[in-house]
């Protein structure tokens, strides 16, 4: 069950990084994120870093989404509010999607799109808006997940700390 749980959520963040990972951006050198990985996991990841809303369908709310490597060989992070349109400087208690009001989910990925290594859906954590405009987003980055590697797929108890900042530009 929870594999499958884990299947749609990944299935979903890969979505939204190829929905907003296939849009242009202004050009600038800033928008990148790093991050690392402790616990069951150890790696560091780095890419691009873009923000924007991702339009909600008939059964599907509008989402706002900070998508952090969606072009990273490495691994990404996706995070995500529902019924939201932007996000404003403070910060954000990381959820597993309990509907917490002002609550931020958040979804790493190991690997590419195309050859994904893991996944991991975060449980707790905190996302820190430190400025914010219509074009860029800056902040910081602690959580912790649990999920599991694809090359061992029946452990899906595998936890992950994640921690690191990113400069986000806008996605058009």
């Amino acid at each position: 069950m929870k594999t499958k749980l884990f299947a749609h959520l990944g299935a979903i963040g890969m979505l939204s990084v190829g929905l907003l990972g296939g849009t242009a951006t202004i050009p600038d050198s800033s928008n990148s994120f790093r991050a690392v990985l402790s616990g069951d996991v150890k790696a560091a990841i780095s890419g691009s870093a873009i923000f924007g809303r991702v339009p909600g369908g008939p059964t599907a709310p509008d989402v706002f989404t900070v998508s952090l490597g969606a072009d990273s060989s490495d691994g990404a992070v996706l995070f995500t509010q529902p019924n939201s349109r932007t996000l404003k400087v403070g910060s954000y208690r990381i959820s597993d999607g309990d509907g917490t009001e002002g609550s931020v989910q958040a979804l790493v990925m190991l690997g590419s799109s195309e050859q994904p290594r893991g996944v991991f859906r975060a449980s707790a954590g905190t996302l820190t808006i430190t400025s914010i405009s219509d074009y860029a987003i800056t902040g910081l980055f602690s959580l912790e997940a649990t999920g599991f590697l694809a090359s061992t797929p029946g452990r899906e108890d595998q936890r992950v700390s994640v921690s690191g900042s990113f400069s986000a530009q806008k996605s058009y």
